[in-house]
C-alpha cells in the first residue's frame, strides 16, 4: 500500500517539475524594440524599390526600409514605426515634409 502513495508523490513531483520548466521559458527580447517611435537620421538613401537604406540612432546604424513609394534622402529625419530582428520600417517626420512644402 505504501508504494502506491510513494508512486503518486513521485508522479506529482515529476508533473510539477515539467510544468515549472515549461513556464520558465525565457522570451528573447528584440534589441531594436527600444528604438520604436524614436527619431533617427538617414545615413544611406532608403529606396522602396531597391530595398536599401540605413538610419543612425544612438551611434549605431540599422538597416531600414519604408512602406511607401519614393526615396528618402541622406540627412532626413525619420521616425521608426516598426522593428524586426535586424531591420526597421521608417516614415518621414512631419516637420521635414512641412519644411519641404514651404520651399
Amino acid at each position: 500500500m505504501w508504494y502506491y502513495i510513494l508512486g503518486a508523490i513521485v508522479v506529482i513531483l515529476i508533473v510539477v517539475y515539467f510544468v515549472k520548466k515549461k513556464n520558465s521559458t525565457v522570451m528573447q527580447e528584440n534589441p531594436l524594440e527600444k528604438y520604436l517611435h524614436q527619431e533617427a537620421i538617414v545615413t544611406e538613401p532608403i529606396s522602396d524599390t531597391l530595398g536599401t537604406g540605413k538610419v543612425k540612432i544612438d551611434g549605431i546604424e540599422i538597416q531600414a526600409r519604408r512602406k511607401g513609394p519614393g526615396v528618402i534622402d541622406v540627412g532626413t529625419k525619420v521616425e521608426i514605426i516598426e522593428v524586426g530582428n535586424s531591420t526597421c520600417v521608417v516614415k518621414v517626420k512631419e516637420e521635414n515634409s512641412q519644411t519641404n512644402a514651404k520651399n
